[in-house]
């Protein structure tokens, strides 16, 4: 799962310099999901409608894609900390029998 929020991350931060890039240069271009996909772009003087919508589903995928990772990664590191075989175990070290709380009462 750690790979995977990993992978995530990258691919946000890739969207992120992606989005910088078509910022800069004022042209957008995006294609449409499916197999035979059109393909839309748009400058900022021709199509400023256009383009700022490319622009709102591209910040959106790479937030969404951070998001994700984020919390994947989360998720890895909470099953760490209670998993205890695992070398990050934060639990505690002494091992307590099950009529531990029996006996304290008594």
């Amino acid at each position: 799962m750690k790979k995977v929020g990993s992978i995530l991350l990258l691919l946000a931060l890739g969207l992120t310099v992606d989005i910088a890039r078509e910022l800069v240069l004022g042209t957008a271009s995006v294609s449409a999901p499916g197999r035979y996909a059109s393909r839309e772009a748009a400058t900022r003087e021709n199509k400023p409608d256009l383009f700022n919508r490319i622009f709102l589903y591209e910040t959106f995928r790479a937030l969404l894609c951070f998001g994700a990772g984020y919390a994947c990664i989360s998720i890895e590191r909470a099953w760490d900390a209670r998993d205890p075989f695992s070398p990050t175990n934060r639990g505690t070290t002494d091992i307590q029998s099950p009529d531990h709380d029996t006996r304290h009462d008594a």
